[in-house]
């Protein structure tokens, strides 16, 4: 397997192919433009949150107890002196270190934190994409739904409290690879929520649909099985919507709505479009100034335990953990060296295969470990 000699992108990662020693990313220069923050741009962040001033609240942050919706906390607080409101979303697979960080961070700050609890569909959902795994052998993502949920508590409870300005933490740095490969394909923000994504949706129900019918592998019984599975996870999608009243009209009571940003009464501002993101430093503000923590070069994604097995499905599918292509990202964008980069996918690679006991990280091993965590001591199937 050959390795891509600027980032760490192997060629087995799908649709890339490595000329000359680079991948086809860096080959097509896929920067993250406006890497570095405009001249006073975080002036004109204070400037817009001044106007929130009379509120309680000047703004909603969303928090996971990562290191990036972390910092914007500390940032709006000890640089710029505002009195936010901190939105915690427990899906029910948070780790102890990202719940100990939101806690300790938010009293640290004396900030108050508002903490809002995932339906009990949501355990659901993933235990029915866990049970279509099961049956099928076929690795998939257990990450569903999450990005409605936080999306759907913090547009909620900026309404209620009448805050004008919701503060979101992502960044063009965690693009898909579709996204990265094209320069001039839409970044995730922009497409969220957009028809063309639900469509998108759509159709790849359809194929999940058709794969699990022309699996050759697996029996009929197998087959039948999955199928009802797959029925339940959308079934419980929906009621997962409803339950916590996202925001999305007709698309709530469907298994494909996306929760938008836009006509809604607050505004949401990206934080990393004012501030330059440069995920090693916050680190080590954190830790020096509000003993924020995080398993060492394991700070991706630290604050849920279903990553464990997104980065084992993307490591089984391409080659690369999906911490390690953000790592590729970062290294591309001269955020961290390739070594760097390198140490730190080679420790993840060794966490998975202890993690789930497994060292040619077969999946039936994988989804045993899983299973404790997803059913949280429910084991029939």
């Amino acid at each position: 397997m050959a390795i891509c000699s600027k980032c760490i992108v192997p060629d087995s990662y799908p649709n890339v192919k490595i000329q000359n020693g680079e991948c086809s990313f860096c080959q097509s220069n896929s920067k993250i433009l406006g890497n570095k923050s405009k001249t006073n741009q975080d002036k004109i962040l204070q400037s817009t949150l001044e106007l929130g001033k009379e509120e309680k609240y000047n703004c909603i942050v969303p928090i996971s107890g990562g290191k990036d919706s972390s910092y914007i906390l500390y940032y709006l607080v000890k640089k710029m002196g505002l009195n936010p409101l901190a939105v915690y979303f427990d899906s029910g697979f948070a780790t102890e270190e990202a719940k100990n960080n939101v806690k300790g961070i938010c009293e640290k700050l004396n900030v108050d934190l508002v903490i809002k609890y995932a339906s009990p569909y949501r355990r659901k959902i993933v235990q029915h994409a866990w049970k279509v795994s099961y049956y099928t052998g076929r690795v998939g993502s257990y990450c569903t739904n999450c990005e409605n949920n936080i999306r759907t508590v913090a547009i909620n409870e900026a309404k209620k409290q009448g805050t004008k300005y919701i503060i979101w933490g992502s960044t063009d740095y965690e693009d898909s690879a579709s996204s990265l490969l094209k320069p001039s394909a839409s970044h995730f923000r922009d497409e969220f929520a957009s028809f063309k994504l639900i469509r998108k949706q759509m159709y790849s129900t359809l194929i999940s649909i058709g794969k699990i019918i022309l699996r050759d592998k697996i029996s009929v019984k197998s087959k039948v099985s999955a199928l009802f599975h797959y029925m339940m996870f959308l079934k419980n999608m929906v009621l997962d919507n409803i339950k916590l009243n996202a925001p999305g009209g007709f698309y709530k009571f469907t298994p494909y709505l996306q929760v938008s940003f836009r006509n809604k009464k607050t505004e949401t501002l990206y934080f990393y479009d004012y501030i330059p993101y440069d995920p090693f430093y916050q680190i080590k503000i954190l830790e020096e100034n509000v003993g924020w923590k995080a398993p060492a070069d394991r700070e991706a994604k630290m604050d849920c335990l279903l990553h464990d097995f997104s980065n084992f499905t993307c490591l089984k599918r391409t080659g690369l953990t999906d911490s390690g292509f953000k790592l590729a990202v970062l290294a591309r964008n001269d955020m961290i060296s390739r070594d760097e980069a390198l140490k730190k996918e080679k420790k993840e690679i060794e966490f998975l295969k202890n993690y789930f006991q497994s060292e040619d990280l077969d999946i039936r091993p994988a989804l045993d470990v899983m299973k404790k965590i997803i059913f949280n001591g429910v084991s029939n199937c």
